[in-house]
């Protein structure tokens, strides 16, 4: 759980970063102008970012009685240069986040990404976002806010045969947004069968 002090460096934090990427999309859109075909692509996250600022911001508006109770940032993690493999999937998941926000910027090679919101494996439950996403791609930024327990986005090769390679390197940021004092996130390595917490600490699985 954050201290006082951590949450509002949090929120400091991720509402400077939100900026950044909403930034990033606007000259991305004023891009996607100039190229039709990428317009609709990029107001669809600028939409997002814009939806997930206003959510950010509820905290410091909100006056209920028990402050805990309150949806705000319970939990975020920074990851740089994390490799990024065909078949062994990187997932980025969230337990009892009202709001799973991502933020990445794929620098080398590319991934392909698929979203989770459900309470268990229910294979209904996950959708394949259709565009791959490369180094030569802008920032990246999605949102997943159904009224499910868990959530995860996964980085993966959509097209690979059986063998295993790295296909590319990916700085990301996750951001756990919740009414659940409790709520965290984490990101999972199945290389190593292992998911890593925001503080470091590391959880075979």
């Amino acid at each position: 759980m954050l201290t006082g002090m951590q949450e509002r460096q949090f929120n400091i934090h991720n509402s400077t970063g939100l900026l950044a990427a909403m930034l990033c999309s606007v000259f991305s859109l004023q891009s996607g102008r100039r190229h039709p075909q990428k317009a609709e692509f990029f107001e669809r996250v600028l939409t997002r970012l814009v939806s997930l600022a206003l959510v950010s911001l509820l905290p410091f508006f909100a006056h209920a009685d028990d402050p805990t109770s309150q949806l705000t940032l319970r939990d975020a993690i920074y990851l740089y240069k994390k490799d990024i493999r065909s078949l062994s999937y990187m997932s980025l998941a969230g337990f009892d986040c009202d709001v799973l926000q991502l933020v990445l910027d794929v620098e080398s090679g590319y991934t392909d990404l698929a979203m989770f919101e459900g309470s268990g494996g229910d294979s209904d439950a996950y959708l394949k976002y259709p565009d791959r996403i490369e180094a030569r791609h802008p920032m990246f930024a999605y949102a997943l806010y159904r009224d499910m327990p868990f959530k995860s986005f996964d980085f993966y090769d959509a097209r690979t045969g059986t063998a295993d390679s790295r296909i590319g390197t990916a700085t990301l940021f996750g951001y756990c947004f919740s009414t659940k004092p409790s709520a965290r996130v984490v990101f999972c390595d199945d290389t190593q069968r292992t998911c890593v917490t925001s503080d470091g600490a590391s959880i075979p699985y």
